[in-house]
């Protein structure tokens, strides 16, 4: 009868302690587990090419897939259309760059990620790419991110692009074309020839097997065997082809400066609310002031000579200073300005920063400038 109630007392004892096992094996798990899956989010990209297309002298598409881990399961992160990806590349005095491509294809669970890239003249970034990627290449990213994405999409729609702009409308183009009702859509393309008018087959093709999408390209300067639209477009243009939807269409532009404001100021005189316009300030315009301005780092003098912002050339001179999204979302490339006066390439962004600081990848100097680095940046103390 004794051995009997102690092997009960035994039993009891032994499930109890499976089940406080059990209790902190599960509670360990719930604490740690998103932890984990943290430090996995932040884990750069393994990504290889799969194809290369040269359009032209200067302008490349790449297909990437997943490689790595990722390489066994296929799928890539998730993205929102419009959204961008920052590539890692190596550098010879750096230990990396990063040069934010906007992703020019949409799926809901994409398998692969297209780009778009302009090699720029003196570009580093583009034109590392431009001269050493080829199928086979393994290349770093990070998860894709940006705030120009597409919303609004039950009202209509107008792309408007310039260039190589047309990467990211043409992922929401992507986006749209797997609503059941699609909204009435244009896209407006200005380029500088034909070879420069990228997918226009694909538009073209839209345009004839659908009802709700209008492909308007423009050539600044066509070919001969071109008898289309000519010359820049113009927001009379766009709001002449939109008739009376004008009020309650949602614009998106990615292109030059120049071409975003001279556009967004024609809409916002007719009366377009400033809210129902969207711009990329992904593709901040070259510096057109070949202007060299002294430029002063913790106590070190340096040359800017007309590179296409500060970024640049805080990079060119090997200073610890990051940016990732060289488009004034991050707030990385964050200074402060101690003596002299910048020229914003992006004005509406320059509203948004704390007094006395500026963002290098958003200004040029427009005198010799005195900066040092902001508290918890990598050049700082903090």
């Amino acid at each position: 009868m004794i051995t009997e109630a102690l092997l009960w007392l035994l039993l009891l004892f032994s499930v109890a302690a499976l089940l406080v096992l059990l209790y902190w094996t599960l509670h360990g798990l719930a604490c740690w587990l998103p932890r984990i899956w943290q430090g996995l989010q932040k884990q750069p990209l393994r990504l290889q090419v799969v194809s290369r297309q040269d359009v032209s002298d200067d302008l490349f598409l790449l297909q990437l897939k997943a490689a790595g881990w990722r390489r066994y399961t296929g799928s890539l992160p998730a993205f929102r259309p419009g959204q961008y990806l920052t590539l890692l590349l190596p550098a010879a005095q750096q230990a990396q760059l990063k040069r934010a491509y906007s992703l020019a294809a949409w799926q809901a669970r994409p398998f692969s990620y297209q780009l778009g890239i302009k090699r720029e003249p003196g570009g580093r970034g583009s034109g590392w790419l431009h001269a050493e990627v080829q199928p086979g290449v393994r290349l770093l990213a990070q998860r894709p991110q940006g705030h120009f994405v597409l919303r609004h999409a039950e009202q209509p729609v107008v792309l408007l692009a310039g260039g190589i702009g047309i990467t990211p409308l043409r992922a929401m183009l992507h986006r749209l074309q797997r609503l059941t009702r699609p909204p009435r859509t244009l896209l407006c393309y200005g380029a500088r020839n034909q070879r420069s008018l990228l997918y226009w087959q694909e538009f073209e093709l839209l345009t004839k097997t659908t009802d709700w999408f209008e492909f308007y390209p423009l050539l600044s300067q066509p070919d001969a065997c071109w008898h289309g639209l000519t010359g820049r477009l113009s927001a009379s243009q766009v709001l002449a082809w939109l008739g009376e939807d004008a009020q309650q269409a949602h614009y998106y532009c990615c292109a030059s400066n120049a071409m975003m404001d001279e556009i967004f100021q024609g809409l916002t005189a007719a009366g377009i609310p400033g809210e129902r316009l969207h711009r990329e300030a992904f593709a901040v315009a070259a510096n057109l002031d070949q202007q060299p301005y002294p430029v002063s780092v913790q106590g070190h003098t340096y040359e800017f000579s007309g590179q296409s912002s500060l970024l640049h050339a805080l990079e060119a001179w090997n200073l610890p200073v990051e940016g990732d999204c060289r488009a004034g979302d991050c707030g990385l490339c964050a200074m402060r300005l101690q003596q002299g006066q910048v020229r914003w390439l992006l004005p509406d962004v320059a509203a948004k920063v704390p007094p006395q600081q500026i963002l290098c990848c958003c200004t040029v100097p427009a005198s010799p400038i005195a900066l040092a680095f902001c508290s918890g940046s990598p050049g700082g103390n903090g």
